[in-house]
């Protein structure tokens, strides 16, 4: 990562004048994906706009590299094991308020018209239908040697964002956050 500056990034825009940030990290910098944290996540866009600590010898590259994905509306920022855990804990907190308005009589959203009964139902009929997805015992690519489960629920991704807490090497790596 430290090789990155202005030149290095102009170095492998393609004809149309773009670098996809995600190209830039898994192509030439070697990284890989190890969670999605989806297109509705809070803490993606929180986790883009925290002030990490970063390395100074990364600081220059992660300077050009935000810039540049600013530029194109498209969020960076360089996680430390704090903003994961912080990520993990906010998973923690959606799943509580989730669960515990299924147990409300009348839920909390006021477009919700069903019953708590049939809340409950559709829960754990929505639990079954992904059952087939809740281990994932393959680690044919680095990525999923990260992925314990291969499903979007939160309750579910906090194991993920746990396991990858305690497989990632803080001293030889870094993580980061992108997204639109």
């Amino acid at each position: 990562m430290k090789k990155v500056n202005q030149e290095y990034l102009n170095s492998l825009k393609k004809d149309d004048d773009c670098l996809i940030i995600n190209e830039l990290i898994e192509d030439y910098l070697h990284g890989f994906e190890i969670y999605e944290l989806g297109k509705y996540s809070n803490e993606g866009a929180i986790l883009e706009n925290i002030k990490a600590e970063i390395p100074e010898e990364l600081r220059p590259a992660c300077e050009v590299i935000k810039k540049y994905a600013n530029d194109y509306e498209y969020g960076f920022n360089v996680l430390t094991k704090a903003e994961l855990i912080l990520c993990i804990n906010s998973f923690k907190e959606r799943v509580k308020k989730i669960l515990e308005d299924l147990l409300l009589e009348i839920s909390t959203d006021e477009y919700e018209k069903r019953t708590r009964e049939e809340r409950l139902v559709e829960y754990v009929q929505g639990k079954l239908t992904w059952f087939n997805y809740y281990t994932n015992t393959k680690d044919e690519t680095t990525r999923q040697k990260f992925k314990v489960q291969d499903t979007w629920f939160y309750e579910y991704g906090i194991f993920d964002l746990i396991h990858a807490l305690k497989m990632i090497d803080w001293e030889q790596y870094i993580l980061v956050v992108t997204g639109w």
